[in-house]
């Protein structure tokens, strides 16, 4: 694996800051990541990306729900894409259900569309 000339720096800043520091910036990359990855065609490796990014995302979300709750519904909607992509469908719906839920905490009318739609669209394709 080819390390780059300052990775190692940020290794030890990593040590530095506060990891509560580092978690949503991390959280926020993860989802990108598992974005770029299924659009390359790599689901598989979306889908790892994607299930660290719920997770940090899920810890934000408990602490602080209203600075947070809206990317935890994000990474949950693109979790059920990727696994349904994945054909496993049952999963993806729990996930997709989650995610209109979240969704709906938000009270963010574009999100809870979104949410919804992909869970109208999966439910239709059954």
């Amino acid at each position: 694996m080819y390390r780059c000339s300052w990775s190692a720096d940020l290794e030890s800043l990593g040590r530095i800051v506060a990891p509560s520091t580092r978690q949503p910036p991390l959280a926020g990359a993860l989802l990108n990541q598992a974005t770029s990855r299924l659009l390359l065609g790599r689901a598989e490796d979306a889908l790892v990306s994607i299930e660290e990014s719920v997770l940090l995302h899920r810890t934000l979300a408990e602490r602080h729900p209203a600075l947070h709750l809206p990317d935890l519904a994000r990474s949950l909607l693109l979790g059920g894409r990727i696994l349904d992509r994945l054909g496993r469908r049952e999963a993806a719906l729990q996930r997709l259900v989650e995610a209109v839920g979240a969704a709906h905490r938000t009270k963010i009318l574009t999100l809870i569309a979104r949410a919804r739609a992909t869970l109208e669209e999966m439910r239709a394709r059954r």
